[in-house]
């Protein structure tokens, strides 16, 4: 067993865990993680799993010793990944073979079959070794999900689970219902609702009882919002808290902090908005941040 880049060849990583797929956004997806982790430690909670380790760009694998186990830990918080559109998929593993020719096809399990296969450059293999183990397959009336997903060193997780288990078509943001039923705004005010939460699981911000500045374009949906989370909106002078959501008035919004003696502000920043001054993500996130740092001075 090796271990992740940057990791001492000695420390044997466990073989079982599951890969969040988020385009793009794996560093956010493991800071994210880590956080929760970092927090359940503080508090003398249970660890909810063993390590967290990006994959690539795209992939996060989160490490522990039973997979079912793990799938329903982690369900809430992929849950809410999934409703801010940054994790899109999960696959399971439960050991791993350093090819695709030595994955145990077939399994010693009931068919028909479902395949789950990341990336998707290995599914013509897998589909082809399949058939010539004589497998079922079927993508919707399937008994079992056979999972193939390339891991941190190049090797290959496997795990083959009773559909009762793992459903990979099921969608991960019905995992957690949205606490409104509304009507044409509803997924605008759900997405704020689901910011919320991130922000009160990584940082700790609880809006409840708070009143709260705004300086927005979706004024309507994040007073919905913020009423259903117990807080209500407050002038410049009586607010506890600011928000900051407006992308193309950014700079005014950033006036506004400057000014309000509230104790806390949060900021979306963005970073689309640096479009125009070239870079990639980070560096047009650095460009922003920097603008903030100038006003706040």
């Amino acid at each position: 067993e090796s271990a992740p880049k940057g990791v001492p060849a000695a420390v044997r990583m466990p073989r079982s865990g599951l890969i969040l797929h988020a385009d793009g956004g794996a560093l956010r997806v493991a800071q994210y993680l880590m956080e929760l982790r970092g927090a359940a430690a503080t508090q003398g909670g249970d660890l909810l799993w063993l390590s967290i380790v990006p994959c690539s760009d795209d992939g996060v694998a989160i490490l522990g010793l039973d997979v079912e186990h793990l799938l329903s830990s982690v369900k809430e918080h992929a849950a809410l990944l999934a409703k801010l559109r940054v994790v899109s998929n999960i696959y399971l593993f439960s050991s791993s073979v350093l090819s695709l020719d030595e994955l145990p096809f077939p399994p010693q399990v009931q068919g028909p079959f479902r395949l789950a296969v990341t990336p998707r450059s290995l599914m013509s293999k897998v589909l082809e070794m399949a058939s010539a183990a004589g497998m079922e397959l079927s993508p919707k009336q399937f008994s079992a999900t056979v999972s193939v997903c390339r891991l941190w060193d190049g090797s290959l997780g496997y795990s083959c689970l009773p559909r009762g288990t793992w459903n990979p078509v099921e969608d991960l943001r019905s995992w957690e219902a949205c606490p409104l039923q509304l009507q044409g705004e509803e997924a605008a005010v759900c997405r704020i609702l689901y910011r919320l939460e991130e922000w009160r699981s990584r940082l700790g911000v609880f809006v409840s009882g708070a009143g709260v500045l705004l300086h927005t374009h979706q004024e309507e949906a994040w007073r919905k919002a913020l009423e259903v989370s117990g807080a209500k909106l407050a002038s410049a002078h009586e607010a506890s808290i600011v928000i900051l959501d407006w992308k193309r008035s950014f700079s005014d919004g950033l006036a506004l902090l400057a000014e309000s003696p509230a104790p806390l502000a949060i900021a979306v920043i963005p970073i689309a908005v640096a479009a125009k001054q070239g870079g990639g993500k980070a560096s047009r996130a650095s460009q922003m941040l920097e603008e903030v740092g100038r006003t706040l001075s």
